[in-house]
């Protein structure tokens, strides 16, 4: 394992356990198990660590995300592979998850807003491509994809935060059912698919 990914999965746990603000480089160097050289030689700064690492666990998530629609599928399974895709990737990436959820705000962010919207747009045009024949040939409610996804995502995120959070002990899973039912509801307009 390379010392980049040393360093970033240790900035993972710490940042996850104590916070951003609260976590040193001397502590991720300490838990990486790295020199303050190969620390350097990898970032600048603790900033531009967060910043790579939020990029990375975009990336783990928007993969998540598109890869039920890696080939052809109908609306229903669709929306019901990605809403069951979301809970896993929160579920199984909890440390990910909740980095990724808290920290969408954080100034430290700002040098890397383009990459991230690059990121988003992959993420959105891959999920037109397969929502616009869809639409157009009534099977789903014709929408821009932007509202689709906060149909599609947006209860189980609320849920997921919930249990994120430590709100809800609830495991996600356990929902899973019933968010579908709903986004199929929301979203499809021919019963038959």
């Amino acid at each position: 394992m390379s010392a980049k990914i040393q360093i970033l999965d240790a900035a993972l746990h710490l940042f996850t356990q104590q916070g951003f603000g609260a976590t040193t480089v001397s502590a991720i160097r300490q838990e990486a198990q790295v020199s303050n050289g190969s620390f350097f030689h990898a970032f600048s700064s603790k900033d531009e660590l967060g910043a790579e690492l939020y990029l990375r666990t975009l990336n783990s998530y928007h993969d998540t995300m598109i890869a039920p629609l890696s080939h052809p599928i109908e609306a229903k399974e669709g929306i019901e592979l990605m809403i069951r895709a979301h809970l896993s990737w929160v579920v199984e990436e909890k440390a990910q998850a909740r980095f990724l959820f808290d920290q969408t705000q954080s100034s430290w962010l700002e040098p890397i807003r383009d990459r991230q919207q690059e990121a988003n747009d992959r993420l959105q045009r891959k999920v037109s491509e397969w929502i616009k024949p869809l639409a157009k040939s009534s099977v789903l409610v014709p929408m821009p994809v932007s509202i689709f996804m906060a149909q599609l995502i947006g209860p189980a995120q609320i849920i997921c935060r919930a249990w994120l959070s430590g709100r809800s002990r609830s495991d996600p899973h356990n929902n899973a059912d019933l968010l579908v039912t709903a986004a199929q509801r929301a979203l499809v307009l021919d019963s038959t698919t």
